[in-house]
């Protein structure tokens, strides 16, 4: 009576009521009015009153008012405001059918093509009456059909066209999916570009992979876009898998049992990153379980895709676990260190280079004192390969001839390998065309210096005129006294001139005191770094030793302590003439004769790891890093050359590159515990040392893949942490970061990701980050994307339509079946719906009060 009216006669507007509401707003109309029957021929039978009586009239038909608008107010009713009428035919809209294209709506073709049919013909309906109203003469009619993807069928064309382009229609390839949330936003998408008028059109059988947003109905109902849904479903079950399951946690080398849930008449393959399994045959009419072996031979998050088929359809599921145990490690060379690593965390494996072994089974590869030419020569593009998985730990092991007769590590330069280690040995390619550099000037502005200033500020000047336009700079003043700093930025002509200005203002006070600025500037180094110490040389040594090639430049002209001169080239000024033409020797290198350093020394990390720095090496390969590598450790006396440096991700490959220019100390070799020094290192390289911190669990869903941690207490409850960081470094060199959110249980923490699967499988890592720990790198393999399977691919067991969640699209977008459809579809979106249900309970309680004065019904 009220819902669905149209007061435009009156006001321009229309009432939509809330369907999913309608059966209980009719039983309370039902109840009630039964009720008030009820309590009359109660009344009459016992002689009370007359069916005469205008006050038991009056009272009953106030009374069935009153529970009629209140059955009316439960259905939540709103005036939606339309454009006046005359501008209707002016206007221009978009009607989109969106037909399901899913395997349990298309499981039996006949039935689904009477169902397009029926749905072409309401649909006919519907567009005719808006024609002969005219109110669609410049509408447009648009049909898509949607699976996993959407995908459109016809493209837009008069609205008269619509229902014969349905009629038509037939799903090149049934999917396995029924992607509708993502069908609406794109139904949403098409109307809102051709300006904001439009329906949707409706043909599922409501069985939704995803839940419909919000936010979805929000932007329908703003912009007056009701959905009209048609229901049909497959009246019988499909065959295929129901369920997979593998568990959370495998072990390597350890059998393996995937257990699935089926039925039909078909066959199942399992594969693995690796390896395929035998066909296991599913013959059953009922549900049946089916139980099928693996085994995983390397660490890490694997995945078992089960593919089934039977006939023209086919149906894929994959699960992942997680697969724990040692790491797997391929030594070639002497390595005695690696007998005594603990079997629970290191397989070694051991190999001859003249018959050697295919490293793709390995976290890393050890070569140890070995060369190319020890190898097949085929064997290196193998090792170049396995990159995209396999981390390589190179040591060039003891110095071989005399010191001007090339290293190992320059035989392994020329080889195909060279591009991605992180140091070269040949010197003159970065004399030729050096890299850019971070230069570091500290300049002394103590109070000794009131003397000696100009020099300095000579010395420092000319360090700016040598610098390259890609170097970068910084100037850091030292004193007792606090003062700024000129931060770091790049050596521009602009940069430049900033710079003299700030020196020309450096005014002088204070002791010395160099050691807090020799700790700054190691925050500013980089592989290719040199400091420019400028001072007076009157202090005491600091107890701080630079990280870079320095040159001291004393402005008294007298020498400074041994050990401050020993930090590399050292310059004594005895006049400001002087000063402005110094020549630095940094920028105008000599090429280096020699191709290793003599002498026992320890190495000097350069960071927290401090791998491989307690013992003594007996000397070292000089190379030189390259840009983008990590030099973990150096030379402890000036220049520092590198000793252990890795390079990670070049030309787009997982895996790691790490070089010890030396021999591994017989130290390390000596007991179990002296060996883990060197495991530490290989730990650091495979990035994965603490299998026992997380549960992992990976759905794919999808483009959609969801992730969940649970980060495990070893024993001490504060280690949970709150926040959790992550990303996904795949083969080919992409980085898809993952916001986790905490699930409200403690250490339990969801992301959800798009995967962008390969044609092929593939291969990366999952990094999880917390604050204060190591990243870990664990392996993850990835099957390949499943949308180029040849024929239909079947959903799981559904069938049947889902009435309530067609119901619920049509509730919330003022929309509805489409048999019982009223379009009216020039709704004025600008001014927001007139709820009606206030007033009409306020005018239900005052026909009740009414119905209680004049009838005093109980």
């Amino acid at each position: 009576m009220i819902c669905e009216a149209d007061l435009r006669p009156f006001f321009d507007g229309i009432v939509a009521c809330d369907t999913s509401l309608w059966l209980a707003s009719q039983a309370l109309i039902g109840l009630g009015i039964a009720v008030v029957l009820a309590v009359v021929v109660e009344r009459v039978a016992k002689g009370s009153a007359s069916l005469s009586s205008w006050r038991l009239c009056v009272s009953s038909l106030f009374f069935m008012l009153s529970i009629v608008l209140l059955g009316t107010a439960l259905r939540q009713p709103e005036i939606l405001r339309l454009n006046p009428k005359g501008d209707a035919a002016q206007e221009t809209g978009l009607v989109v059918a969106l037909i399901d294209s899913s395997e349990s709506v298309w499981r039996n073709p006949d039935a689904a093509k009477a169902a397009i049919a029926e749905f072409a013909k309401h649909t006919g309906a519907l567009t005719d009456r808006m024609l002969q109203q005219n109110d669609g003469i410049n509408w447009r009619g648009e049909a898509l059909q949607f699976g996993s993807a959407v995908d459109s069928i016809t493209r837009p064309e008069r609205l008269g066209q619509l229902p014969i382009n349905l009629a038509a229609v037939r799903p090149q390839n049934k999917s396995d999916q029924s992607n509708g949330a993502l069908a609406l936003q794109t139904a949403l998408a098409k109307i809102k570009k051709t300006g904001g008028r439009g329906a949707i059109l409706l043909l599922s059988d409501g069985h939704f992979d995803h839940e419909v947003k919000e936010t979805t109905y929000q932007e329908a109902r703003s912009m007056g876009v009701p959905i009209y849904w048609f229901a049909y479903g497959s009246q019988s079950a499909g065959g295929g898998i129901v369920s997979a399951d593998i568990g959370p946690t495998q072990y390597v080398n350890a059998p393996a049992t995937l257990r699935l849930t089926g039925r039909g008449q078909g066959v199942i393959q399992l594969s693995q990153f690796d390896a395929e399994s035998a066909p296991v045959t599913l013959d059953s009419a009922v549900l049946s379980p089916v139980r099928a072996d693996t085994v995983f031979n390397s660490r890490g998050l694997h995945y078992v895709s089960a593919l089934y088929s039977e006939d023209a359809v086919t149906q894929s599921n994959t699960v992942f676990t997680m697969v724990r145990g040692p790491a797997r490690v391929l030594a070639y060379g002497g390595a005695p260190w690696a007998d005594l690593l603990p079997q629970e965390r290191w397989l070694i494996e051991r190999a001859d280079p003249s018959a050697p072994v295919s490293p793709d089974q390995y976290d890393l590869v050890v070569l140890d004192s070995v060369t190319p030419q020890d190898f097949p020569s085929d064997y290196l593009n193998q090792l170049v390969a396995g990159l995209g998985k396999t981390s390589i730990l190179l040591i060039n092991g003891g110095l071989r001839g005399d010191v001007t007769d090339p290293q190992r590590i320059s035989d392994w330069n020329e080889s195909v390998l060279s591009p991605y280690l992180p140091v070269d040995s040949n010197p003159r390619a970065f004399i030729e065309k050096p890299p850019a550099r971070n230069v570091v000037i500290m300049i002394d502005t103590s109070g000794s210096m009131s003397d000696t200033m100009s020099r300095a500020r000579a010395a420092a000047n000319a360090v700016l005129d040598q610098l390259a336009e890609h170097d970068r700079f910084a100037i850091l003043p030292f004193s007792s006294q606090a003062g700024r700093e000129f931060s770091q930025r790049v050596a521009s002509a602009g940069n430049i001139s900033a710079a003299r200005r700030f020196i020309d203002a450096l005014s002088v006070g204070g002791g010395t005191a160099p050691s807090s600025t020799l700790s700054r500037a190691a925050q500013l180094r980089s592989n290719y770094c040199a400091y420019f110490f400028i001072s007076d040389g009157y202090f005491e040594t600091p107890s701080t030793s630079p990280q870079c090639y320095t040159t001291s430049i004393s402005t008294s002209g007298d020498s400074f302590p041994a050990a401050v001169a020993g930090w590399g080239e050292e310059i004594l000024l005895r006049s400001n003439r002087a000063a402005a033409n110094i020549k630095l020797s940094y920028f105008e290198p000599k090429e280096r004769a020699g191709f290793f350093r003599e002498g026992g020394f320890t190495p000097t990390p350069l960071d927290d790891l401090a791998l491989l720095s307690s013992a003594q090496v007996d000397g070292i390969a000089i190379a030189y890093p390259r840009v983008d590598a990590t030099v973990w450790s150096i030379h402890e006396t000036p220049p520092p050359d590198p000793v252990l440096a890795v390079r990670r991700g070049y030309g787009g490959q997982s895996g790691a590159v790490a070089v010890f220019l030396g021999a591994i100390p017989a130290r390390y070799s000596f007991s179990k515990d002296s060996a883990m020094e060197v495991g530490r290192a290989m730990d650091e390289l495979i990035g994965w040392n603490d299998q026992d911190r997380y549960d992992i669990e990976i759905e794919l869903s999808g483009g959609t893949t969801k992730i969940t941690v649970t980060v495990l207490s070893q024993g001490n409850a504060d280690e949970i942490p709150t926040h959790l960081g992550g990303r996904i470094a795949t083969q080919n060199g992409r980085a898809s970061g993952l916001n986790f959110v905490n699930s409200g249980r403690e250490g339990v923490f969801h992301a959800m990701v798009n995967l962008d699967l390969n044609d092929k499988k593939s291969f990366g890592y999952l990094i999880l980050e917390e604050p204060s720990k190591q990243a870990q790198r664990i392996p993850l393999f990835l099957p390949a994307k499943t949308t180029n399977m040849s024929g239909d691919r079947a959903e799981a067991l559904d069938f049947g339509a889902n009435v309530s969640k067609l119901a619920e699209l049509g509730s919330n977008t003022y929309g509805g079946r489409i048999e019982q459809a009223h379009f009216q579809l020039h709704q004025n979106r600008n001014t927001p719906p007139l709820s009606m249900h206030a007033w009409l309970i306020a005018i239900a309680l005052i026909s009740l009060s009414v119905a209680l004065w004049s009838g005093r019904i109980e």
